[in-house]
């Protein structure tokens, strides 16, 4: 009991520090002198831009390159695949935790889990290479912008 009488101060007692520990001091807004934030001094779209900008967004910036077009959709099907071999995955260990000793039930759950796995190696070596691919025509690109075949500059 006293042990139990123990935990629950120094739980109450981490639980009531924390949030002092984890609180941040607001910056003062631009112009104002304040060091209140409400919606009179806090610039959105200034943070938002500034956001975009640390995060390589270049606002007016050509993004419908077809190389660019094709490498969103190759990421968005690798990442779907790897979702549906979690899947597999989860469901393997479904049926191995429900399986109740039954040997057939085990084995199924087996060879649901290795097939999940093997999925997620042949999906992670697809997106080595196709990763690789995206960046060589990338830096083909980048590095002849004239287009291929063209040696030097345009006259």
């Amino acid at each position: 009991m006293r042990k139990f009488i123990l935990l629950s101060l120094a739980v109450a007692l981490a639980w009531s520090i924390m949030p002092s520990l984890a609180l941040a001091q607001p910056t003062l807004a631009a112009g104002t002198g304040s060091r209140q934030l409400s919606p009179n001094n806090i610039n959105i779209e200034g943070v938002l831009r500034g956001a975009a900008e640390n995060a390589g967004y270049t606002p007016g910036a050509d993004t419908s390159s077809f190389a660019k077009i094709v490498a969103a959709w190759i990421r968005f099907f690798i990442v779907l695949v790897g979702l549906i071999f979690i899947t597999i995955l989860v469901y393997g260990g479904w049926l191995w935790l429900t399986s109740a000793g039954e040997e057939d039930a085990i084995t199924k759950a087996k060879k649901v889990i290795s097939a999940g796995f093997i999925g997620m190696v042949l999906m992670l070596m697809s997106w080595a290479i196709s990763n690789f691919i995206v960046n060589r025509f990338t830096e083909a690109a980048l590095s002849n912008p004239s287009g291929p075949g063209v040696i030097g500059p345009p006259i």
